[in-house]
């Protein structure tokens, strides 16, 4: 399915997104489709919502590439962001308890992960982050040295292909 006419960015009594909400959903921004109406995804003006619960952007396409939680989110459930595509920068709320397993697995075009300094997190799950060949910028060991558990495989088969490498060689120089 494509959804090309939801806009989430007002949703101040939102406080749960369920099982598989979006799973499989190909998820459109304005910016993308020359749809003034399409789906936004900047879920920060849902202060109340606390829980995403597991798959719920599974296999999702994020046609803009950025989400932005709000910091009211504390729980995940396993593999919410498992497989997309497109999805290249996200930020991890600030009272997210635990980086749950298999998170962001296979989500291969993911890039950046933002993590404020204050974040709640200890703990970054199983497969977390495993096959997100893009994943170059995270720096939550920096998080108040809080982080004192990471789960095998957690970033497993990060690698780049050979035009990330070529390009980050570039850059270095």
């Amino acid at each position: 399915s494509i959804i090309q006419k939801m806009n989430i960015s007002d949703c101040v009594g939102l406080t749960e997104i369920g099982d598989y909400a979006f799973q499989g959903t190909v998820l459109f921004d304005s910016d993308e489709a020359d749809n003034p109406d399409a789906w936004k995804r900047d879920f920060s003006k849902c202060t109340k919502l606390t829980t995403i619960r597991q798959h719920a952007f599974a296999n999702a396409v994020f046609a803009y590439g950025k989400v932005t939680l709000p910091d009211s989110v504390s729980k995940m459930g396993i593999a919410v962001f498992f497989a997309t595509s497109g999805l290249k920068s996200i930020n991890i709320p600030k009272s997210m308890e635990a980086i749950p397993d298999g998170t962001f697995m296979c989500s291969y075009d993911l890039a950046t992960v933002t993590v404020p300094a204050d974040a709640a997190f200890t703990s970054v799950g199983a497969h977390a982050f495993d096959f997100c060949g893009h994943l170059s910028d995270i720096d939550f060991l920096a998080v108040n040295g809080k982080v004192t558990s990471i789960g095998e495989y957690a970033f497993a088969r990060c690698i780049p292909t050979k035009d990330d490498y070529a390009a980050g060689l570039e850059n270095d120089s």
